[in-house]
């Protein structure tokens, strides 16, 4: 599905909200109860807690002409073993033809919506989705860790994150709630 997106004011936050919003969306076509599925920040869809989707979007700013990468895994009728967190698939004999076309169909759908209605309504449908919205977890950053209230995201996908000490903006990194990645 090669395509070229436009880069503009807040394309990276719409390219990952978009692109989440779309795997999850197809995750429920494929059948999964839409209560069952959350995003969490700042790249997994999560099927009852368990990791069953991981999104990379990548920024590729070589001249002479910007571009984007998205890489989408989902697990659709098996999800492998990882220790560190549990792992979920969709279901067995998911359709990966039929799943590919709703993810396409979905994605168009939602930067299409960015293109017309601008960031706010795929941030708002994003934060309705998410894991954790308001739970204490820890965000493991390289050399140091922070641990507060998950607060929101704000429009650039940056995950507000509240401390004793204020708010923190959290731009990269590692999300455990309890202790452990969701």
């Amino acid at each position: 599905m090669p395509q070229a997106l436009p880069l503009r004011d807040g394309a990276p936050a719409a390219w990952a909200f978009s692109t989440s919003l779309a795997v999850r969306d197809a995750c429920i076509s494929a059948g999964i109860e839409p209560a069952t599925l959350t995003l969490k920040w700042p790249n997994d869809v999560l099927l009852r807690g368990a990791k069953v989707a991981g999104i990379l979007v990548e920024l590729l700013t070589a001249q002479p002409r910007a571009a984007s990468a998205f890489g989408i895994g989902i697990n659709l009728a098996s999800a492998p073993s990882v220790a560190a967190y549990r792992t979920a698939a969709l279901a067995v004999g998911a359709d990966a033809g039929q799943v590919l076309t709703d993810l396409d169909g979905s994605l168009h759908g939602w930067l299409a919506r960015w293109n017309e209605e601008g960031l706010v309504p795929l941030r708002e449908a994003w934060l309705d989705a998410a894991h954790g919205l308001g739970e204490r977890l820890t965000a493991r950053l390289p050399g140091a860790e922070i641990s507060g209230i998950f607060e929101g995201i704000d429009a650039d996908g940056t995950l507000l994150l509240r401390t004793g000490a204020g708010l923190h903006r959290v731009t990269a990194g590692d999300v455990f709630f309890s202790g452990r990645p969701a």
